[in-house]
């Protein structure tokens, strides 16, 4: 199945001097009930910017003219009103940098930062803990240091969801293949280790692959349910036993015995070696919980991050007063790690709040305004109260949170993410509950996305305009925009509209690869879209080229390979699509 282990961590990278950022390249450029969905989803549509031109309208004589470069301008501020208004209030964190761009200057004198916004967040990360080694109090960088480890949290959980749907096929192939016999005990035990859900739903499919029973492999079945370095099997490779090290600290949340396993692990070599009956080679496999176990260990390194460093015994001045959105990103922490009811708990301070989070949150985000970061507070609210189980509370939240005119486009993506919560907890029910989502809704982005980018023109104004023009911050806010539009979109099996957004924010003059403004978490979910498109070719691009920076995703390309070459030679033709 493959030669290399995709695990995570990389070594790490001599001191930069500090670098301006980069600046624009030439040609760059179950929801609720069935009773209430529709209304609960309905929203005006863009009648400015979408409606169809008056019947007979066109060239020649008694045509209507075409409107003035003023007139469309108007019309799209009348169709983005609330847009409109959020992008020029002077709290408005694009109206503010363009006045003020002191964040801006702050970016540039950070190695950490500057990463950050090139994408690079495993550098990003690196750099953000040197700097905390020796300013532990330092909160940018906190934020920072969290910022870039939810990243890559996030990419790695896409990966794991690539893992799982090409694990599937993967499995589907090759126990139709000719030398399925020889190799049956080792599909098992890579399904065994691919079985989401709690312990005891995991023993019952291990009782249901009586092979696993075998006294060879017994021993392997025990840590493909808990990885556990002592239980490793006597013939389980040099490498295979630092990495179940590594995976049991990760499990039991032990983060400073996982950064020091992290450190010293060299995961090139095989992870193990299936011993194949009958005189048939041995073959390579990865563990499939690759990505699984990279999420959560950055999940845990963004969360060591925002612990207050211990105070000094006698300050010798008052402490700075604390960050008071520091509890969002906490959340997401929380999310990431499963613990919902904790995620509901730091939420709760934040209502409260009545000042916009800083430039170090809001960069890069979906956010510009204290309304767009309450909209963010209310969807992870939904989502948690959705993976709880909670589905009454979560519509409630929801049917208060009037959607049309009055909302901005981050707070109705906001809004449809919160919404998308229902799915992700029930993936089984995505197709059926995505097919209810209104066409509009479904074609908000990228219908928005130009003018979205002249309103903002025209609203950021100030001395420092034409810099955040350099730094496409207008584009990158549209991308992160797209990214959680898309994101529900994948959740609710939306597949089509989750392409367009997706194709729309990435970069063209780094396709299907990191850089630009490309940022691997909406580079790992196109991948996963492509696979759910069926489209196993162009994902396999994106595999190919993202390894180096998501090494989980090699095993990934060479199960998506394997497949291929299956479904070929045994006659398939779906998963050919797209090449």
């Amino acid at each position: 199945m493959s030669k290399r282990s995709p695990l995570p961590p990389r070594p790490s990278s001599p001191a930069r001097p500090a670098r301006p950022l980069p600046l624009r390249r030439a040609g760059g450029g179950a929801l609720l009930r069935a009773a209430r969905l529709a209304a609960l989803l309905a929203a005006p549509a863009l009648a400015a910017c979408t409606s169809p031109a008056p019947e007979g309208a066109g060239a020649g004589a008694g045509a209507a003219p075409a409107p003035t470069a003023q007139e469309t301008a108007a019309q799209e501020r009348a169709a983005l009103g609330a847009d409109a208004r959020a992008l020029a209030a002077p709290s408005s964190l694009l109206a503010a940098l363009a006045a003020h761009p002191a964040p801006l200057d702050a970016w540039e004198a950070s190695d950490g930062w500057v990463a950050f916004f090139k994408g690079e967040v495993a550098e990003a990360a690196e750099a953000f803990a040197a700097l905390l080694a020796d300013r532990p109090s330092d909160e940018g960088a906190r934020v920072g240091a969290a910022r870039a480890h939810l990243e890559l949290a996030e990419a790695y959980a896409a990966a794991d969801a690539l893992t799982a749907r090409v694990g599937a096929d993967w499995l589907a192939v090759e126990r139709g293949s000719p030398h399925a016999a020889a190799y049956a005990e080792w599909y098992d035990w890579v399904e065994l280790a691919l079985a989401p859900g709690d312990a005891a739903a995991r023993e019952a499919l291990l009782a249901r692959l009586p092979r696993l029973a075998a006294p060879a492999l017994v021993s392997w079945a025990r840590v493909a349910l808990s990885p556990d370095p002592s239980a490793a099997p006597p013939d389980a490779s040099d490498a295979y036993r630092p990495w179940l090290a590594f995976a049991q600290a990760v499990e039991r949340g032990d983060v400073v015995k996982a950064r020091g396993l992290a450190r010293r692990l060299k995961l090139r070599a095989p992870i193990l070696v299936a011993r194949a009956a009958g005189g048939a080679p041995s073959q390579s496999l990865y563990d499939p919980r690759l990505a699984r176990v990279a999420a959560r260990y950055h999940a845990l390194e963004a969360g060591a991050a925002l612990e207050a460093p211990a105070a000094p015994a006698a300050p010798a001045a008052p402490a700075a007063p604390a960050d008071p959105w520091l509890p969002l990103l906490a959340a997401q922490v929380s999310a990431a790690l499963g613990d919902h009811a904790q995620a509901l708990a730091r939420l709760a301070p934040l209502d409260a709040l009545a000042a916009p989070p800083s430039a170090h949150h809001l960069l890069l985000s979906p956010n510009l305004t204290l309304e767009d970061a309450r909209a963010e507070v209310r969807a992870r609210r939904a989502q948690a109260l959705y993976a709880l189980g909670r589905d009454a509370e979560a519509d409630a939240l929801v049917v208060a949170w009037a959607d049309g005119a009055a909302l901005s486009t981050p707070q109705r993506v906001w809004r449809l993410w919160a919404l998308a919560g229902a799915a992700r907890a029930r993936p089984a029910r995505a197709a059926e509950l995505g097919a209810r989502v209104p066409e509009e809704l479904r074609a908000l982005l990228p219908t928005r996305r130009r003018p979205l980018a002249r309103v903002a023109a025209e609203a950021v104004q100030g001395p420092s305009a034409s810099r955040l023009s350099a730094l496409e911050l207008t584009e990158r806010w549209l991308d992160a925009v797209h990214y959680r539009f898309a994101e529900a979109a994948v959740w609710l099996d939306l597949r089509v509209p989750a392409l367009g957004a997706l194709t729309a924010a990435e970069d063209p003059s780094a396709p299907l690869r990191l850089g630009g403004r490309n940022r691997l978490p909406r580079l790992s979910l196109s991948a996963l879209n492509q696979i759910q498109l069926s489209r196993h070719r162009v994902a396999s691009k994106y595999f190919l080229r993202l390894r180096e920076d998501l090494p989980a995703l090699a095993a990934v390309a060479e199960m998506t390979g394997d497949v291929l070459s299956g479904s070929s030679f045994n006659g398939g033709g779906e998963v050919n699509a797209g090449q």
